[in-house]
């Protein structure tokens, strides 16, 4: 069973244990690394909602005057499509992270993520299935 901390243990595994965590998951290992992204999007959101990032950005908080209520929900939407791009490609340019205190955190993380997608790939390379 893979544990909430498998991201951070996994960037010090050795190679042989990486390899032992991605046979005993193969079936589902992409969608446990996707649901860790999904986790790390929506931490990110929560804490730019909880640090008041933006008046109106506040999670929970709805708007509903005219089109104002639209209009914050189009932004947040994009805003977390943008997140997930970032955390996917380890590109943080911008203002990916503004209103993130733990942002040094997610970027280790993601990067781990991706070095777990890697190694996917790799396996799955060399059982021939590419």
């Amino acid at each position: 069973m893979i544990e909430m901390n498998l991201i951070q243990a996994y960037g010090n595994f050795s190679a042989e244990k990486r390899i032992d965590i991605i046979r005993n998951n193969y079936p589902n290992f992409l969608e446990i690394v996707d649901g860790y992204i999904e986790g790390l999007c929506y931490m990110i959101e929560y804490e730019r909602g909880s640090n008041g990032f933006g008046e109106r950005d506040n999670l929970g908080m709805e708007i509903q005057i005219g089109n104002m209520k639209s209009e914050f929900m189009q932004k947040k939407a994009i805003r977390n499509v943008l997140t997930r791009e970032a955390l996917l490609k380890c590109d943080f340019s911008g203002d990916v992270l503004d209103g993130v205190e733990k942002s040094e955190d997610y970027i280790r993380d993601a990067k781990i993520l991706r070095e777990m997608r890697r190694d996917y790939n790799v396996f799955r390379s060399q059982l021939g299935m590419d």
